[in-house]
């Protein structure tokens, strides 16, 4: 028993030694490297950062557990020449019994209780310490030659410890992404360097963008996905021409740029010129959702990366992060994003300058596809229900729709919204059309699932579950709905 409880007080010393000394200042090292390199803050993952603890600890009681050998040795005398002088520090002896610390085994020799006791009784020597240096000595007593190669393998040892604890951290914290990104940006090149048309360009609206970037216009041309295809047509919907037929992956979040039109295609981001033809992928690290272009610069926020918000430039590189909070949506203007993202369980909205160097709080309340339109901000709380609330903070948020909102956007001709209900049979679900106080309201079309909607300057497209994937365009000047031919 005494034994037993002595040889857990011993792993004990050892993993509380090894934590203090070994694991967490390696840890801080890690940490505050990641941060001065990156200039960003490591995600903690604690069930990892206790896995990768448990391993080391582990590993370092097998090795430097205290424990007690003896074997046969015909004479005591000779012992002490028979180590080999660098290896070993005489601490105290008699004429039978010697007391020596390694000197080899950095750090580990630092940090853990390192003396080896040798006592010699009755033709047998019996040494006591640590199983690690039990076994050098007894194998230079021996004559073993092996004392270069276990220095070696001591120095594998730290370097092997270093990476068991960094590799958590690595893969989880998210060092193995920022490597990622230096290593993109480092070679990222593309095949053709596009500039902005203009300054203030926009690649899309942020009210398109609101509905997963479905469509987009430039001056003569409208684009829109329709059934997992990109289709190009005039202003007023005619001459039809599929630019990119349906093989592949999900695309979504339209923009274009000068001749070019961007989208993402599932992990992808890619670029086509808007007249057809090759298509060139930018960048292919992960899902990217939310995409918005704004003059030199893309948008987006990285599902791989907790939906952080990050910006690159239009041909793929100077990845940069934003901001480091989990965003659900965001929408950027002429000098300014707007961010709505969880803060303790809430959707907080704050301002962000264009470079994300100034970050002020906008809004305390539940906030969901946030646009800013005129003097007001509209929002959807948690409940989808529209509110809207003064730019300048004069007033109370005014609930203006009390319906169960699936979507909306915001035009010149009032706000267009969708109303989705699970039950099937509800008469209510569809499209609906409203000035911008909510006072009054007018079913345009009743489907059952609309899901996004793309503003033009004929009209409004929507796609929804009952059409065959074909989008409906609402005509301003005819107020009528029809599916696009």
């Amino acid at each position: 028993m005494k034994k037993t409880k002595r040889k857990y007080w011993n792993w004990l010393d050892i993993a509380l030694r090894g934590t203090l000394f070994l694991f967490l200042p390696g840890f801080l090292f890690i940490y505050i490297f990641y941060q001065v390199l990156f200039n960003v803050e490591l995600n903690l993952y604690w069930l990892t950062i206790l896995i990768a603890w448990s391993g080391v600890v582990k590993w370092m009681i097998e090795k430097y557990e205290h424990r007690s050998l003896n074997e046969p040795l015909p004479t005591f005398d000779g012992v002490e020449r028979l180590l080999t002088a660098e290896n070993w520090e005489i601490l105290d002896r008699t004429p039978s019994s010697i007391i020596i610390r390694p000197t080899f085994d950095f750090p580990f020799n630092l940090l853990l209780s390192d003396k080896v006791t040798v006592q010699y009784a009755s033709g047998r020597v019996t040494v006591e310490g640590p199983i690690q240096y039990l076994n050098v000595f007894l194998q230079e007593i021996r004559g073993d030659q092996k004392k270069e190669k276990k220095k070696n393998i001591t120095v594998s040892n730290v370097i092997l410890t270093i990476f068991l604890v960094s590799l958590p951290i690595l893969l989880d914290g998210g060092m193995w992404r920022e490597m990622k990104i230096f290593y993109h940006n480092a070679f990222a090149s593309s095949e053709v360097q596009i500039e902005v048309p203009e300054e203030g360009f926009l690649g899309n609206s942020a009210e398109n963008i609101l509905s997963s970037g479905f469509g987009v216009e430039n001056e003569a041309f409208v684009f829109y996905i329709e059934n997992n295809e990109i289709i190009k047509t005039n202003k007023n919907f005619e001459e039809r021409e599929v630019l990119l037929d349906s093989q592949g992956a999900t695309r979504m979040n339209l923009n274009v740029v000068g001749d070019y039109l961007y989208f993402t295609n599932y992990d992808e981001l890619k670029r086509m010129p808007i007249n057809g033809g090759e298509t060139e992928t930018i960048y292919d690290m992960e899902v990217l959702t939310e995409v918005q272009i704004k003059d030199d610069w893309i948008y987006f926020t990285s599902y791989e990366d907790n939906s952080n918000l990050y910006r690159m430039d239009l041909n793929g590189g100077q990845i940069k992060r934003l901001l480091n909070e989990y965003v659900s949506k965001f929408s950027v203007y002429e000098d300014k994003i707007l961010v709505s993202y969880e803060e303790n369980h809430a959707l907080r909205t704050d301002e962000l300058s264009l470079d994300g160097s100034e970050q002020t709080r906008l809004l305390n309340e539940d906030t969901f596809k946030l646009l800013e339109w005129g003097d007001y901000y509209y929002y959807l709380d948690s409940g989808s229900k529209l509110y809207r609330s003064k730019v300048d903070g004069s007033s109370e948020p005014v609930l203006i729709l009390y319906e169960n909102v699936r979507n909306y956007t915001i035009t010149d001709q009032g706000i267009f919204y969708s109303i989705y209900q699970s039950d099937l049979t509800n008469t209510q679900n569809g499209v609906y059309l409203t000035d911008l106080e909510g006072k009054e309201q007018e079913k345009l079309f009743t489907a059952t699932n609309v899901t996004n909607f793309a503003k033009t300057e004929k009209g409004v497209l929507f796609q929804s579950s009952d059409s065959s994937g074909r989008p409906r365009i609402y005509d301003y000047s005819s107020g009528e709905v029809r599916v696009l031919d």
